[in-house]
């Protein structure tokens, strides 16, 4: 993950309710703070309702110091999303969730949702690896030559490339 981050020129961070349940706000600013200073481009992705209620991912990165210019609505960063070299997903499930374009079986079909699989590398954090495998096995199975990284605290790395 540290070398993707380091060798980027421009990374996207979708923080979602994991990231705010583990109180990793000040963490996330810390590391955008930390690769602005190296020249790398760091936007944050938000989803109008991720968390709990409306606008609490705003108010949380807002409270960790993040300046608001660095913060896009979720309509602002969706046509960017394939200039990301890294999309660093933090916590979040269904808001990031393919399924909601191309599932119509889904029960999230229709709900609008962050692209992070535009982007060249998607970087998911997570804290349980059932929901996560779920997640990325669904999500990933059609992806051609996108390079998915799941990243779990106090546990393995796994890699997937989509086909």
């Amino acid at each position: 993950m540290a070398a993707l981050l380091a060798e980027a020129k421009d990374v996207v961070i979708v923080p979602g309710y994991g990231m705010a349940v583990a109180r990793a706000q000040s963490a996330v600013a810390e590391l955008a703070t930390a690769l602005r200073s190296k020249d790398i481009q760091v936007r944050f992705g938000i989803h109008p309702v991720a968390g709990r209620m409306p606008g609490q991912m705003n108010v949380l990165l807002a409270e960790a110091g993040v300046p608001y210019d660095w913060v896009l609505e979720m309509e602002e960063i969706n046509p960017d999303m394939d200039k990301a070299d890294v999309c660093l997903v933090i916590g979040a499930n269904d808001i990031t969730n393919s399924a909601a374009e191309e599932q119509e079986d889904s029960p999230i079909y229709g709900m609008p949702v962050l692209q992070v699989w535009n982007s060249k590398n998607t970087i998911f954090m997570k804290r349980s690896w059932q929901v996560a495998m779920q997640i990325l096995t669904i999500r990933y199975s059609t992806r051609r030559t996108h390079k998915c990284i799941l990243e779990m605290p106090r546990t393995r790395q796994t890699s997937l490339h989509a086909k």
